[in-house]
This record gives C-alpha cells, structure tokens and sequence, in this order.
C-alpha cells in the first residue's frame, strides 16, 4: 500500500515537472535589447549585401548632419568595399548573427556577425551599434 502510494506521488510529480517545463518552453520570449540590435545590424548588412549601399549608410549613426558629398564618398567607399570583396572572395553571401551584447545604461550594443564569402571563407566582424530614439543603428 505504502508503495503504491509512493510510485503515485513519484508519477505525478515527474508528470507535473515534464508539464511545467514543457509550458515554459512555450512562453513567448521578448526579445533582449541585444537581440534588437543584433536583427537590426543584420539587416543592414542584408541591405549591403543586396546592393543597397544607400541604406547601408542611412543606417549608420551620425551625430549631426552630414553633407551630401560626405555621404556620396561614404556610398563610393561601401561600393569599393564590396568590390574589393567580390574579386578577393567571390563577394559576400550571407551574413548571421553570432551575438550581441547591449549596454541598456549606455543605449550601445556590440553585435558579432560571421560573413560568409562566396568562396567558402567566413569572417567575423564585430558591429558597434547605438539606440537613437528607439531606433538601433550602427556607430
């Protein structure tokens, strides 16, 4: 009897523990403010990769307005990056996310992304990122 009772208690606690973790996997996760920034400096680099050097610039952070002719070379110095790229490794494919590190105190984030290169080589460059107005972008 003692042991009936015991083996019962036992399986509903095993039950009520495989329950209870498997919920809590489901729980919706917010995002981290790493995480944010992360997203947000992959997709910059997406841009890049997809030729969108404009953007790639409108999403770095400049504490005051630059100059047309400022952002002009900027794109023209993107442009020859890429190009540089394309001959040297076959252009860059894919970009992911390795991790991020936000400081909420500061708004700054460091994002690690791994380059992937068209001709099997990977690189890993690290991203410093800054939140302005709810908005990360990179420094």
């Amino acid at each position: 009897m003692i042991r009936k009772k015991f083996f019962s208690i036992l399986t509903t606690g095993i039950v009520s523990a495989v329950l209870l973790s498997f919920s809590a996997c489901h729980k919706d996760k917010e995002p981290t403010p790493g995480d944010l920034a992360a997203q947000a400096a992959k997709a910059y680099y997406d841009e890049l990769i997809a030729g969108h050097d404009d953007a790639f610039i409108k999403n770095t952070y400049f504490p005051y307005q630059i100059p047309d002719s400022y952002r002009a070379q900027l794109v023209t110095n993107i442009k020859m990056f890429m190009g540089q790229q394309k001959e040297e490794h076959q252009g860059v494919k894919k970009v992911d996310i390795i991790s991020a590190k936000a400081d909420t105190i500061r708004k700054t984030a460091d994002v690690f992304l791994r380059l992937h290169y068209g001709d099997g080589t990977k690189e890993e460059i690290a991203v410093p990122m800054v939140l302005v107005k709810k908005r990360w972008m990179m420094k």
